[in-house]
């Protein structure tokens, strides 16, 4: 399975300790360079991040550039258009990213996409979490991750955890 991951997804991932689950749920995740540079500037988590990029299963990759870069580069930032274009390089099967925006260009490049609330219930699925409510009010609460409260609502009780 070929994913790859724009930097919101992993920032998150990182700030809860939880960038095991992309291991253990697709065994190889493909970051553009754009992303990796994005996660460097981020200095608070820096020794995660540092950490997470030497990782066996993070592969850092180049992405060509074209006239579709400067059209969507025109809508999205620089790590958003650079996973939409490699994962359409690469024929991806997955694309990890969180912003609507970038997840609707990724729908016109018939791109699946996936967010990091849809990594953090799929772990749950396949039992690699116990729960999610705890990792999803450390998002909002620490890490300033914010998640509309029907949303939350609703997350909660698709896995029953609506406690």
């Amino acid at each position: 399975m070929i994913v790859v991951s724009d930097t919101s997804p992993l920032r998150g991932l990182i700030a809860i300790g939880k960038t095991e689950l992309l291991e253990q749920l697709f065994k190889k995740v493909i970051i553009p360079e754009a992303v990796e540079n994005e996660l460097l500037r981020i200095k608070v988590l820096e020794t995660e991040i540092q950490y997470l990029l030497k990782q066996s299963w993070i592969e850092v990759k180049q992405v060509s550039q074209s006239e579709e870069y400067t059209f969507i580069r025109k809508h999205l930032d620089e790590g958003e258009t650079e996973a939409i274009l490699l994962a359409q390089q690469l024929n991806a099967d997955l694309l990890l990213m969180d912003e609507s925006k970038g997840r609707k260009f990724a729908k016109e490049f018939h791109l699946k996409s996936l967010g990091l609330i849809g990594v953090l219930l799929k772990a749950k699925k396949n039992s690699l979490i116990p729960e999610v409510k705890p990792l999803l009010d450390e998002l909002m609460n620490k890490h300033g991750f914010w998640i509309q409260k029907d949303l939350y609502l609703h997350i909660l009780e698709s896995v029953e955890e609506n406690k």
